[in-house]
């Protein structure tokens, strides 16, 4: 069974703001498919084509690098490590906004 999970939401790091979050989940039994990478690409480019917002941001545990490589594949920005607001873990930030994607096609 394939399992992905992918959300568009206000961010849980103040240091994300403005912006929408952009996450992901695959059942380990299915990662290193590019799963994560086509669907978070087209999960972006939709945001963007629909002009739902100017600025998408993703946010990922320290312990989790494949999660930023993905942001790094689809063309996001790092921009700062902070903690998780709620529970105190380093997450680092990534960014894209509407006009860098367009430079990028």
């Amino acid at each position: 069974m394939f399992m992905f999970k992918k959300k568009l939401e206000m961010p849980s790091a103040a240091e994300a703001l403005p912006g929408r979050d952009i996450g992901w989940t695959i059942f380990q039994a299915h990662q290193h498919h590019g799963y994560a990478t086509e669907a978070a690409r087209a999960a972006i480019d939709w945001f963007f084509l629909s002009s739902i917002g100017d600025r998408v941001v993703g946010i990922h545990n320290t312990d989790n690098p494949r999660s930023g490589a993905v942001m790094e594949r689809i063309g996001m920005q790092w921009l700062l490590q902070t903690r998780h607001p709620d529970y105190g873990y380093p997450v680092e930030v990534w960014e894209t906004t509407a006009p860098t994607r367009r430079e990028d096609r």
